[in-house]
């Protein structure tokens, strides 16, 4: 006991009482930035000693996790605990370190016109940009249906990708006009007209989240590489990760890591009943976002893509099945002018619908035939069924029960056939 003792106490040593160089290192912030992050996790958090492990050795066991993305057996081994520790005091910190937000998060602000930033000054409304990793309009759209999930104000919006759809809230760039920054000719060319205009600008903004995610993957290699703790857990690691990158942010503004500037952390975190937000993503696809506040010079949107809504599906799916009791529908197919009967039913439901045969109507049946066939693979399995009282998957042992009972008489049936079957 004594020898463990010893040498816990001098690799806590060796980490945070020697030099900040060798803090950041390991725990990614210097000592007063550490000794303040215990304060905090102390006082706000609800973090306190254990019977043998103090408070520092706590955190520094938590950010050496984050850090280097190291295991429960290395840690372990570095400080001389068990792994069981080691995971028991891993899910305590990161519980205090969440209980941090209202302090360490930031509300976003939108850009006024007293804004002088030259990346910035153009959005006049804009809160952020978003990630286009997950470029996928189901994601928006979840991501807008949560009770706690994304929020935006009235009159403000997201810059975004082409991933996502031009709606009230955010802004992509014009399709098929150059927008990434490499496609200039590193500044040997310039835009040459309105639209390009707004693209390199629109890129040059929302470069700031890949930056932001890049110094983050940087700082924490836990979010490098795939991670195996449990989903609930990662999302919990990830927010953490955040709000730690705000406290070092605050606490270490001449940061080496950093290859930006630093923002100074906002007041505590408001509440939303403040705001008039968008509900969800229906009312943002009521009409596409035009955003007076920024001079686009009329810039159009897109109209290649289409968002649907489900009272817009419902008249496709009845229309489609009036097509088909007209005789449209072949073997190999839907024959030659359906794609007008379908435009006119929709014209007649929605009279100011954007909606056209090609390529909207057709992508949106090729994506039904898509997922049709996954029902359909499904549904080939034992124990799945359809259930037509809640139209969905239905999973139970009463439905396992009957499908092996129809396998089972299948058998049967094939061994009865069988030459050499005697009684």
């Amino acid at each position: 006991m004594t020898q463990r003792l010893t040498a816990q106490i001098n690799h806590l040593h060796r980490i945070i009482e020697i030099g900040d160089v060798q803090c950041v290192v390991n725990l990614r912030m210097k000592r007063n930035a550490f000794a303040h992050l215990c304060y905090l996790l102390t006082h706000v958090g609800g973090l306190g000693d254990s019977r043998y492990v103090r408070i520092e050795e706590k955190v520094a066991m938590f950010l050496s996790i984050l850090a280097h993305h190291k295991k429960n057996r290395i840690i372990g081994h570095d400080y001389v605990r068990s792994g069981q520790t080691i995971s028991a005091h891993f899910h305590e910190v990161l519980g205090s370190v969440l209980k941090l937000h209202t302090i360490l998060l930031v509300r976003p602000s939108a850009i006024d016109d007293t804004c002088t930033d030259e990346t910035w000054k153009w959005f006049k409304g804009c809160v952020g940009a978003l990630d286009g990793s997950a470029a996928d309009a189901r994601v928006l759209r979840d991501a807008l249906t949560w009770e706690d999930g994304l929020k935006v104000q009235r009159g403000c919006y997201y810059l975004c990708n082409n991933g996502y759809a031009n709606v009230h809230g955010f802004l992509t760039p014009y399709r098929r006009v150059p927008y990434h920054r490499d496609a200039w000719g590193n500044r040997t060319c310039y835009p040459q007209n309105f639209k390009e205009l707004f693209n390199w600008r629109h890129s040059k903004a929302r470069n700031v989240i890949e930056r932001a995610f890049g110094l983050l993957k940087k700082r924490w290699a836990i979010m490098r590489s795939p991670c195996f703790y449990p989903l609930k857990t990662q999302n919990r690691i990830i927010m953490a990760c955040i709000l730690l990158h705000n406290f070092i942010r605050s606490q270490m503004p001449d940061n080496l890591l950093e290859d930006m500037e630093d923002d100074t952390l906002n007041p505590p975190f408001e509440t939303d009943d403040d705001f008039e937000n968008i509900k969800g993503i229906s009312e943002a696809m009521d009409s596409l976002a035009t955003n007076e506040s920024i001079n686009c010079q009329g810039k159009k949107a897109d109209k290649s893509r289409h968002c649907w809504t489900t009272p817009e599906e419902d008249v496709l799916i009845v229309a489609l099945k009036d097509v088909i009791s007209k005789g449209y529908k072949s073997e190999n197919g839907f024959r030659n002018g359906y794609l007008p009967l379908l435009e006119s039913a929709m014209k007649s439901a929605f009279s100011d619908t954007d909606i056209r045969g090609h390529p909207h109507i057709t992508s949106k049946i090729h994506v039904w035939k898509k997922n049709y066939r996954s029902l359909s693979s499904m549904l080939a399995k034992i124990g799945i069924g359809w259930n037509h009282t809640e139209n969905m998957l239905d999973a139970t042992n009463e439905a396992w029960e009957a499908q092996l009972k129809v396998d089972n008489s299948v058998r049967v049936m094939r061994y009865k056939r069988w030459p050499y079957y005697e009684d």
